[in-house]
């Protein structure tokens, strides 16, 4: 089902008229359930949707400046790891791809090296 969309500039002149009257005031509760019932939104949504229109917005995203892709040797040693943990977690029947440094106890995946 598609999001029932309020009209921005009707949420502004809303916003206006509600914030004259008191909290608890009976115009303000007629207006908010004719207008609900106008847009076919509930009450419910209608004041989400007030609260969001003057809710402040990030002019960029919280990410801005950084690569959001890894770099090649990073997604290199990053695929190291994952091969090394799947290593570890193969039953002994599967053979391994991955063999421990002969002069290192073969438990920590930092001891790891992959055979190409």
């Amino acid at each position: 089902m598609p999001k029932k969309l309020i009209a921005a500039e009707r949420l502004a002149e809303l916003y206006g008229k509600l914030s004259d009257l008191p909290r608890r005031s009976p115009e303000r509760r007629r207006m908010v359930h004719e207008t609900a019932e106008f847009y076919g939104v509930s009450e419910t949504s209608l004041y989400r949707a007030l609260r969001l229109y003057r809710r402040p917005k990030a002019l960029r995203r919280s990410d801005h400046g950084e690569p959001r892709v890894l770099t090649p040797d990073q997604m290199d040693r990053y695929c190291e790891i994952i091969a090394a943990m799947k290593v570890r977690t193969r039953k002994p029947s599967q053979g391994a791809s991955v063999v421990p440094r002969p002069e290192s106890n073969p438990a920590p995946i930092r001891n790891l090296v992959l055979c190409r």
